[in-house]
């Protein structure tokens, strides 16, 4: 029994009840509850807010693998990634579900609050990366041509081939209509404890 039954049925909520209060069907709950559909973090941030838990709790508990935390979130939603470290010795912390070529950063600062709090960790999968059909009005990594990567909402330009890169930070400006060279959607975001081994809290 995974997570998503587990809180279900904690709840005393039947599949059919917690599909319609989520605006979906009994046999997509099931699918979710059963791991034949991928309980992503779109569907994890609909359904949680319903069960009265966070994300994070919607996800399966077992064996993972293993993600290194390469870099951070900073101000400004700039991502950027530590230098190499001696024997690739980074913070190894558990994988979401399903994890492939999955990388992990930690969030810096309050610049993205409330929709991401200082310490949390996020994932993004570079196997994804590329595919616009899954990342318009996601919550995205990306790199510009100049090299700078961004943690931005990403909506399409109104030129062809662009799109406009939306911050939680209301101070900062919208990119309007800038190319791309690479974007990947957050996958899973973990709480701040998430991580195994030596790390600053």
């Amino acid at each position: 029994m995974n997570a998503l039954r587990k809180i279900r049925t904690a709840r005393g909520l039947s599949q059919p009840a917690l599909a319609t209060m989520a605006r979906t069907s009994q046999q997509q709950i099931d699918r979710l509850e059963k791991g034949q559909r991928q309980l992503t973090l779109r569907w994890a941030r609909r359904l949680a807010p319903i069960l009265g838990v966070e994300t994070y709790d919607l996800e399966p508990k077992g064996e993972f693998e293993l993600a290194e935390v390469r870099g951070y979130v900073g101000a400004g939603e700039e991502v950027a990634f530590f230098e190499d470290r001696a024997g690739g010795q980074y913070e190894q912390i558990e994988a979401p579900p399903g994890a492939h070529d999955t990388v992990a950063l930690r969030v810096r600062g309050d610049s993205m609050s409330p929709r991401y709090l200082d310490g949390e960790i996020i994932f993004y999968s570079r196997a994804r990366g590329l595919d616009p059909a899954n990342c318009l009005y996601e919550d995205c990594v990306v790199r510009l041509p100049d090299g700078r990567m961004f943690l931005k909402l990403v909506e399409p330009g109104s030129d062809a081939g662009t799109f406009t890169l939306r911050s939680y930070n209301t101070a900062k400006p919208l990119l309007v209509n800038r190319k791309i060279e690479w974007m990947a959607p957050i996958t899973w975001r973990g709480p701040r404890h998430y991580s195994r081994g030596d790390v600053d809290r």
